[in-house]
């Protein structure tokens, strides 16, 4: 997300040049603060990865039961046409 903030906060800067938005706009646009303790270090399994495009493609959610066991759940949408 910081990535992103800044190619905005950079996008913001042109904007202020040519005029197109408010001057100081682009100082509005504050960056997060992140240590190393905010990374995520962990990776999924290659196993893992490979049943999530399945997943997304039936339209599946999986949820967590309080006995950290998942089921499945099903989203009832109506298809047209």
């Amino acid at each position: 997300m910081k990535g992103q903030l800044a190619t905005l906060r950079v996008f913001l800067r042109f904007c202020v040049s040519i005029d197109a938005v408010q001057a100081e706009l682009d100082g509005k646009i504050i960056l997060p603060t992140t240590t190393a303790d905010d990374a995520r270090d962990e990776l999924l399994s290659r196993d893992r990865a490979q049943k999530i495009p399945d997943h997304l493609e039936c339209g599946g959610l999986r949820e967590r039961s309080p006995d950290n066991s998942s089921r499945e759940r099903t989203r009832h949408t109506a298809h047209t046409r």
